[in-house]
């Protein structure tokens, strides 16, 4: 697991670019709050399950704010913080064979209910 921000700030980037989709400067500051230098620990099927439903989520979340918008609106900050608000729920929903109880993104999650 690469524990760089800027890793997982670019594959964001990346991801987005694929599907046509702009962000603004200020997207990925809901970022800063996530402890990535803190990953080092998750499984491979764990990176997956955040990077497969992080981008889900923030195209689902862009999706909802633009839907009514006559012309493209980039991906903000609020569609990123939101994403990361769904994450942290599927996160705490996910089955165990996926997160066990012992998980440390179960454990240093800031998105993720109590």
């Amino acid at each position: 697991m690469d524990t760089d921000r800027s890793h997982h700030e670019q594959f964001v980037k990346d991801e987005m670019a694929k599907r046509g989709l702009e962000l603004t400067r200020s997207a990925l500051i809901p970022f800063k709050e996530f402890p990535f230098e803190e990953l080092h620990a998750i499984v491979d099927h764990e990176e997956r399950f955040l990077q497969e439903n992080l981008i889900g989520n923030i195209e689902q979340a862009h999706n909802l704010r633009v839907r009514d918008s006559e012309s493209p609106l980039p991906v903000n900050a609020r569609d990123i913080r939101t994403a990361m608000l769904m994450l942290g729920a599927a996160i705490a929903e996910a089955p165990p064979e996926v997160f066990s109880k012992q998980s440390l993104i179960l454990k240093i999650c800031p998105y993720c209910p109590d």
